[in-house]
This record gives structure tokens, sequence and C-alpha cells, in this order.
């Protein structure tokens, strides 16, 4: 169980949290926060039974990002809510930013490809919807589905197809962008998914 001392900074139940994870050596937490007044990432150290969180500032994360996270082996990328994708190393020191070029969008949501060489991001479905690919090596985004289609999400994940859901679950090629197949949602029904090699 989870101790509470004066070091650790644990947010108020009432803070709307994103995404949450293991870092690649499991040895902590990554909590990410999304809402009005909060935002972030937050890398908690697990010590035994204990939860440690350096943060000092309940509504910002440690990291400053905003929106979802993908975590690597040597690598970790954080959603900033604008065309950027923050790289950071295994401590959440920002190596880089990429920008993606995708603009007049609120990119929160990306998947790491099978291949581990790029990142799929999905285009919110309120804003101004699309799918594309950020390759990792040349740092160049290709565009799948445009901008102002019918396929957009709140999550996507990788199988051997695209997976992107809100609030419709949709199968995507991730070669084409082609829609594959559709699962209709009823809208007043959450949806999420979970992707198992």
């Amino acid at each position: 169980a989870a101790s509470r001392s004066p070091a650790i900074c644990i947010p108020p139940a009432s803070t709307p949290s994103c995404r949450g994870g293991l870092d690649a050596t499991e040895t902590h937490i990554l909590l990410s926060y999304h809402g009005p007044d909060t935002t972030g990432v937050d890398r908690i150290a697990i010590e035994g039974d204990r939860l440690v969180n350096p943060c000092t500032q309940l509504q910002y994360g440690c990291i400053r990002s905003h929106g979802g996270f993908l975590v690597t082996a040597s690598r970790d990328y954080c959603a900033t809510g604008s065309s950027v994708i923050l790289e950071t190393d295994q401590t959440g020191q920002t190596i880089r930013q990429i920008d993606t070029g995708i603009l007049n969008e609120h990119l929160m949501e990306m998947a790491i490809g099978s291949n581990r060489s790029d990142i799929f991001i999905a285009g919110s479905c309120l804003y101004s919807r699309g799918l594309f690919e950020l390759d990792l090596s040349s740092l160049r985004t290709t565009t799948l589905v445009k901008q102002g289609s019918d396929i957009c999400g709140e999550r996507v994940l990788v199988t051997s197809q695209l997976v992107v859901i809100d609030p419709d679950v949709l199968f995507v090629n991730p070669k084409t962008g082609n829609e594959e197949g559709r699962l209709k949602m009823a809208d007043d029904v959450a949806v999420d998914g979970l992707s198992i090699p």
C-alpha cells in the first residue's frame, strides 16, 4: 500500500487524469493529467511499499506535456496538445521537441508502431480529425487520412491494424489509411481498448 508523507505529492481526487502506466524499468508510474487547470506527466517512484512523487505543484506534472504518452526501452514520448511531441529520457528530461507539422489540432493521442520506429497519431473528433504517422528516424510526418475526414479518435492502438476509438471502434490499414471495419457504438457509451501482443 502507498503511504503519504510531506515529500509525496499526490494530486487530489478532483484532478482529472488522462493516462497511467509503468516506465520501461517498471520502477516508476507515469501519470498524465488533462483538464482545464491541470496538465503534464508525473514520474512517481515505486520505492518498496511507497509511492514517491518529486513534483511540487499539484496542477502541473513534472514533465510539462499535455495528454497521452508513450514508453519505449530508452525514450518516452509525450503529447503537448499542439503539433509538438516531447521526446524525454528515462528521468523525464526533454531531449528534443519534435514538430509533427500537424496544424489546427489538439494532439493528445498516439501509439507506437509495432516496429518501434514510428508513432501513429489520431486527430481528435472534436477538432480537425485525421490520422498521421511520424517516422522517428527521419522525423517526417505522413498523412494517412486527411483532416476533415470521418476517421478520428480519442484513443489509437496498434495491432495488425490500427484501432481508432471515439465513439465507434474503427479498424484502419496502417499502410493505406483505409477503413477496413467499424464497430458502431452508442453515443452515450464510454469505450476504451487494450492491445495485447
